[in-house]
């Protein structure tokens, strides 16, 4: 179910495969049939709501890479220039964590959220930031044969400072819910979803806000 709620948009241009939602709704009622399973009643809403988080929080967050990826009637972009979009915004929000990390290595003194992430600084957050900008303006150089035209440099810069900001966000809010688990990672937090969750916690709420940022001029 999330890779059908993930791959809805191209699914259904394609073969008409439900819309997301509709995915959604199938999945509610399947894993509500399935909670009957669990021997220990207590653990019954718990395993529901975990599996229900991840649907929506992961596939249906990811979704919008696909559509990025997935042309629209009227969509002048190629193919190679959707594809370079759905890499900067990936670029974008990963060296997002490198940029905080090294930052934080040399210059973090003060701290972000001690109680949720106590290695993230404000300092590297700032270093974060700067660094996306850069490697969003670089990729877009790089790119600007296949790029929408206003997709510039320097347009690229100032669209990723939003992003890197929702990256670190995203990293946060993943560290809260590693802490109400009490996992190192989330990969046995929700079968089938975590390990995904672990690898794109800084996509997660990018994606969608990437999507609205490539429709802006």
């Amino acid at each position: 179910f999330g890779a059908l709620i993930t791959l809805s948009p191209w699914l259904y241009q394609q073969i008409g495969i439900p819309k997301s939602s509709d995915a959604l709704v199938l999945a509610v009622i399947v894993f509500s049939i399935r909670i009957l399973s669990e021997r220990e009643p207590a653990k019954r809403v718990e395993a529901l709501g975990a599996t229900l988080f991840g649907l929506v929080y992961v596939a249906l967050m990811l979704q919008y890479f696909v559509r990025i990826l997935t042309p629209m009637p009227d969509d002048v972009v190629s193919a190679n220039g959707r594809l370079i979009l759905c890499l900067w915004l990936i670029a974008v929000a990963k060296f997002c964590d490198v940029g905080a990390l090294l930052t934080g290595l040399v210059f973090g003194k003060h701290k972000m959220a001690p109680q949720i992430s106590p290695k993230k600084t404000w300092e590297g957050a700032v270093g974060g930031v700067l660094m996306s900008m850069g490697v969003g303006a670089l990729v877009a150089w790089l790119g600007r044969d296949v790029l929408p035209p206003h997709m510039t440099p320097l347009v690229a810069a100032f669209k990723a400072a939003p992003i890197a900001l929702l990256a670190i966000v995203s990293d946060l809010i993943e560290s809260i819910l590693k802490r109400h688990a009490t996992l190192k990672d989330s990969g046995g937090a929700i079968p089938g979803i975590g390990g995904i969750f672990d690898l794109s916690d800084s996509l997660l709420l990018t994606a969608p806000l990437g999507y609205f940022l490539f429709a802006l001029p």
